[in-house]
């Protein structure tokens, strides 16, 4: 590079120097306080840069309010100094690092600031609230029925409690016309009624459509189910919890083993699903176990049970034989839960129970159960699978008479084990209500 260019390059770099500071001046304004103090105030970031040592307080305080265009009125117990480096920091948090680190507080009203020790403030608001509470326990009061169309009146009753006034406001409950009865000075009532009325609103219903199907020796992976995996749907949602057991003794003849692998999902094409499932209950393949519908409210439980009771001998620690019924078939509890999106988190226990055969004290419960959250659209059909038993069955193949004879009776029998791998899939479907009439 010629001495030439260098000297050219030099000269645009300076002239380039110049310019930036020249903007930086004029975008920015240097003030300065009483007490000589230097800040630099930025309008455009509406942020100060300064650093000072032993600045008066009160000027400097002053100094920020006017940048603010705010009125400000000390008290004769603002003192001090203060000390320290700000750089681009705005001006209502330097405001307020000034104020904090000489212990004081500010009490607005519309463009006025008024500044004093906290300790003072808060003693001057501890008397207003006695002066205050005093005047209105010196009021009148007057008694008003509320009435409550949706809500949990008890509960209702207990939010209205807290804020009635101190030693003056008192509230009951008329159960027969389902009617809150209120106390109080009559400026309270504003504040009470206000508040039934935001509580006191219809809370929404769910649908619960649940379908439980039992499928013999079939894949459920050609059914068109979109399994997420092995924990539940909502990535926060709490593990899934599966298990199994029998209740009894070890049954006799056949062997069931649970193998508990849950998985939960969603159906991608519904309709399709059920016809599948038609065709495979009519090649036998398959059974609807049950398919119930059941409406609750938002945030309430709603169980669905379809089967019976059998009396189940049970045996005491000393010996004593007591007959206890039992359910026998499909228990489905759901809660669903509505967010502000519409979504629908359901907490889900399907529990799925059989006679598994039979000893002296009487019969074997088998049962499957899984206990998760799932969250789904308005709508949409969630999957619990997984719920999956091998049963091994043994048969005897034999000719009548000759399968007895001896020596030669085994030529006439043979023995056969049959196993079927029994999956229990529970589909359920949330709608939201929107129709109350």
């Amino acid at each position: 590079m010629s001495k030439k260019l260098r000297l050219t390059t030099f000269i645009m770099l300076f002239l380039l120097l110049l310019l930036v500071n020249a903007f930086a001046d004029e975008n920015s304004n240097v003030l300065v306080t009483e007490d000589k103090q230097e800040i630099t105030y930025d309008p455009g970031t509406q942020t100060i840069t300064c650093d000072i040592f032993n600045a008066n307080i009160k000027h400097l305080l002053q100094l920020f309010a006017d940048i603010q265009q705010m009125n400000v009125i000390f008290s004769s117990r603002v003192k001090g100094t203060f000390s320290g480096r700000l750089i681009n920091v705005p001006i209502k948090d330097a405001f307020k690092i000034v104020l904090d680190s000489n212990g004081l507080g500010t009490e607005e009203s519309e463009n006025i600031i008024r500044i004093d020790t906290k300790a003072y403030l808060k003693a001057e608001k501890s008397k207003k609230m006695k002066i205050q509470e005093t005047e209105l326990l010196a009021k009148d009061t007057i008694t008003k029925t509320i009435p409550v169309n949706y809500g949990d009146i008890t509960q209702l009753k207990a939010n209205v409690s807290k804020v009635l006034t101190p030693g003056k406001g008192k509230v009951s409950v008329d159960s027969r016309t389902n009617q809150l009865i209120v106390t109080d000075i009559p400026e309270r009532f504003v504040v009470i009624e206000e508040l039934v009325r935001r509580l006191d609103v219809p809370i929404p219903q769910v649908m619960i459509e649940a379908k439980v199907v039992q499928l013999h020796n079939i894949e459920t992976s050609h059914l068109g189910i979109y399994w997420t995996g092995t924990n539940a749907v909502n990535p926060v949602a709490d593990p899934v919890v599966s298990g199994g057991q029998y209740t009894g003794d070890a049954p006799t003849g056949t062997i069931a083993t649970g193998m508990f692998q849950i998985q939960t999902g969603f159906v991608t094409d519904y309709v399709a699903l059920e016809a599948t499932i038609s065709q495979l209950a009519f090649q036998s393949k398959a059974k609807i176990l049950s398919n119930p519908r059941i409406a609750t409210l938002n945030n309430e439980t709603a169980k669905i049970n379809i089967g019976n009771k059998i009396p189940l001998r049970m045996q005491s620690e000393d010996g004593t034989l007591t007959t206890q019924l039992t359910n026998v078939g499909t228990v489905i509890t759901v809660t669903p839960q509505i967010n502000h999106e519409n979504k629908i988190i359901m907490k889900i226990k399907p529990e799925v129970s059989s006679i598994a055969g039979a000893v002296s004290t009487g019969p074997l419960i088998d049962t499957n159960y899984v206990d998760t959250k799932i969250m789904v659209n308005d709508g949409d059909t969630a999957v619990i699978g997984g719920l999956v038993k091998n049963e091994i069955t043994k048969s005897e193949v034999a000719v009548p008479f000759f399968k007895d004879l001896p020596f030669i009776g085994k030529l006439f029998k043979t023995n056969d084990k049959n196993r079927d791998r029994i999956e229990i899939l529970v589909f359920v479907t949330p709608r939201i209500i929107r129709n109350y009439e």
